[in-house]
């Protein structure tokens, strides 16, 4: 809401929306190499230590457990989540390769060598969607 009520307020950018896509896409690739990213990752590929930390018995307790967690989840992939709202909200084959995109960084082999290059990914397609309007078609309506 707070997007739509920034474009509705400002004309300059409702007549460029690319700006919008191309700086959400700068800045989850940005995101990718942040402390905080990483620190989330490492949390989510390795949950034991923290499950056995804060582990009690009961339902409440497992709600605080669960919503604990979810924080480094959230934490790992908001950024790649605004991409998907940014540029594929209305497209299935935008949010299944960002989907698949989250899940192999969390879980696959390989998903700790694959953060740098999504990130760097997402920086040049950022800044060739500021750069070239139309290019490649995220942000314009």
């Amino acid at each position: 809401m707070v997007l739509h009520r920034l474009v509705e307020e400002w004309a300059w950018l409702e007549g460029h929306p690319q700006v919008i896509g191309g700086s959400v896409l700068v800045l989850a690739g940005a995101f990718q190499f942040s402390d905080l990213k990483a620190r989330c990752l490492r949390e989510c590929r390795h949950p034991g230590p923290f499950l056995v930390q804060h582990y009690g018995r009961g339902a409440a307790s497992a709600f605080r457990l669960g919503r604990a967690h979810s924080l480094f989840c959230l934490g790992c992939c908001w950024a790649l989540m605004l991409v998907g709202f940014a540029v594929g909200l209305a497209n299935l084959w935008w949010m299944a390769a960002l989907t698949a995109i989250m899940v192999f960084e969390k879980t696959g082999r390989g998903g700790k060598r694959a953060v740098g290059p999504v990130g760097l990914w997402l920086i040049l397609t950022g800044a060739l969607t500021l750069a070239s309007p139309g290019l490649l078609g995220f942000g314009v309506s």
